[in-house]
């Protein structure tokens, strides 16, 4: 099960199977605009669509806590008590992992919420921002225990607009990806949080393989070494590689 704090999302979309869906609405949904960002990061995560969803059997807790500036449909906001309250109704979902594709402020409210969600054994997963190379670190991202993802395009190359820095941990596909967009459309979607859903989708295939042995850590050794050698603050570990962490998990299941 995924938890996911963002916009609304378009739950009528013909490629999100409604029956594994649940949208908690802590902002009313808007219209379109207000639904293009959850609905991307839905599409990603869960899309029945082949050529989108990387868990489509997962289920969806999706709680809208940001809205859309209609003056600049790219800006998102919320506040740290609505990121709170929606990271508690997560956990007391008991979800499996939460994907925060979002970057702002650290606030000692949401590290509380996010050290209880890491405490109650979910795996947090959040954006490295889209900052670019000269950013303040961005927040959830940069707590501690918080897997921090930042893009790649398809050559392998950094997502230019991404933050840098020491917090991050992993690189995952965020250029140009095909994904649900409201109103029944599809789109293309460039950004940390794309990456951000990919690595969440991951994380949710390999554990419904095996729930005791994934791990932040079993994603970050299995990567594939990007950019300078060794972890670095512009890949991080590297780029997430799915087999590498199921052949990891198979060894780790044979000893």
């Amino acid at each position: 099960k995924i938890g996911m704090v963002d916009t609304p999302i378009d739950i009528l979309h013909r490629s999100l199977d409604n029956s594994k869906v649940r949208r908690i609405e802590l902002i009313p949904a808007g219209d379109a605009n207000n639904q293009k960002h959850g609905t991307a990061i839905a599409g990603v995560l869960i899309s029945q669509n082949p050529r989108i969803g990387i868990a489509p059997e997962a289920s969806l807790y999706a709680v809208s806590a940001f809205s859309t500036d209609t003056q600049n449909p790219s800006e998102r906001s919320s506040t740290a008590g609505l990121v709170a309250k929606a990271i508690d109704l997560c956990i007391q979902e008991k979800v499996d992992i939460l994907n925060l594709s979002f970057a702002g402020k650290s606030d000692p409210l949401v590290n509380r919420l996010v050290q209880k969600a890491v405490a109650n054994n979910i795996i947090v997963v959040a954006s490295a921002g889209n900052g670019g190379p000269k950013a303040e670190p961005a927040y959830p991202a940069a707590y501690d225990n918080v897997l921090a993802v930042t893009a790649v395009d398809e050559q392998e190359s950094i997502f230019g607009r991404a933050n840098r820095g020491t917090y991050i941990d992993l690189a995952a596909p965020g250029v140009n990806i095909f994904t649900t967009s409201p109103a029944g459309t599809f789109d293309l979607a460039s950004g940390t949080s794309m990456a951000t859903a990919h690595v969440t989708g991951l994380i949710a295939l390999l554990l419904a393989m095996n729930k005791q042995s994934v791990t932040p850590a079993l994603l970050e050794q299995t990567a594939v070494d990007l950019g300078i050698q060794g972890r670095d603050n512009d890949y991080g570990y590297g780029l997430v590689n799915v087999d590498r962490a199921l052949a990891a998990m198979r060894g780790a299941a044979r000893h």
